[in-house]
């Protein structure tokens, strides 16, 4: 609560001096700034919210008096003139806190056209890759849900493709264990962490992209991946199991699905995939058509003007 007022008072200042007409607010964890500032200003709140944080930070890490922590996230979600959520999952969370329907939008998240986009030049690939006949990439985070040890399970059948794991995260160290467990060291890199901008250069190097999400079935799917949507504008086949709204992103030959969970199926595709170049490249083509016209940014930013200005007086 009192770094939430010293937060307060300084958005106050900066408030009264811009006078704005809406707020646009990312919620976070006993965020209750921007909610509080609404109501001061009698101007609506716009709140964007990316995960239920409460049931994820008591699940992956450490949180004192949930029941507390609960209430205040319902209080703040129901508060806002506008809920943005980025899934349908988080859609469903927000009317089980009690939001009022008609306040909810969903808004997935998008991309940078301006720096994902198909063509240009491509990282340089690794000594170690170079002797593969194909490289399946993934780019992220190295956590527990992402599933980069199914990917790699995935791969112990196919010893000419590669893989260019780019990313850190709490994982790394034992997902270089398993590579090397699984006799796949001489053909996976770990690359760390790369700057964001460069990031589009790496998908130009891979010929496909894994984004193979392990996760426990009973919990909605409630995130909207942006390494999906970035590597589908630069013009790659994505492989990904079928959660949440990923299936409907890479249907109608924009990309490959299988069943979550199904890492034999998810093998199969990838050794399909790797004699295939055609498909991959008809994918990709028609996941970069895709993204450009309904993910991008831009799309997200003049969507979420539409309903500034709707709520305004």
């Amino acid at each position: 609560p009192r770094l939430m007022n010293v937060m307060f008072d300084l958005a106050r200042e900066v408030a009264d001096a811009f006078h704005p007409d809406v707020i646009y607010e990312r919620y976070s964890l006993f965020g209750n700034v921007g909610i509080r500032l609404g109501q001061r200003l009698r101007v609506p709140v716009l709140l964007e919210v990316n995960a239920p944080l409460v049931w994820e930070e008591a699940r992956y890490r450490q949180l004192d008096n949930v029941d507390e922590a609960r209430r205040v996230e319902s209080d703040i979600w129901r508060s806002a003139t506008r809920f943005l959520a980025i899934s349908r999952a988080l859609e469903q969370w927000a009317l089980a806190a009690g939001v009022d329907p008609e306040r909810i939008v969903r808004i997935p998240n998008g991309f940078d056209p301006t720096q994902f986009y198909p063509g240009g030049p491509a990282r340089e690939l690794p000594e170690l890759l170079r002797r593969q006949t194909t490289v399946v990439g993934f780019i992220g985070s190295l956590k527990p849900w992402h599933g980069v040890d199914a990917l790699l399970k995935a791969l112990i059948p196919h010893p000419r493709i590669g893989c260019w794991i780019v990313g850190q995260g709490p994982e790394r160290f034992r997902l270089e264990a398993l590579a090397s467990r699984w006799g796949l060291a001489s053909r996976v890199v770990f690359e760390g962490s790369v700057p964001s901008e460069s990031v589009r250069s790496y998908y130009q190097a891979m010929d496909l992209v894994a984004a193979p999400y392990e996760l426990d079935t009973q919990v909605d799917f409630y995130f909207s991946p942006l390494k999906i949507v970035e590597a589908m504008a630069t013009g790659k086949a994505v492989v990904a199991p079928r959660v949440g709204e990923i299936g409907e992103w890479l249907a109608d030959g924009r990309g490959f699905t299988y069943p979550h969970g199904d890492i034999g199926e998810l093998s199969r595709i990838l050794g399909y995939l790797a004699s295939r170049p055609d498909l991959r490249s008809l994918a990709g083509a028609n996941a970069a058509r895709w993204v450009r016209g309904t993910r991008s940014w831009n799309h997200t930013a003049r969507t979420v003007l539409q309903w500034a200005r709707k709520d305004t007086p």
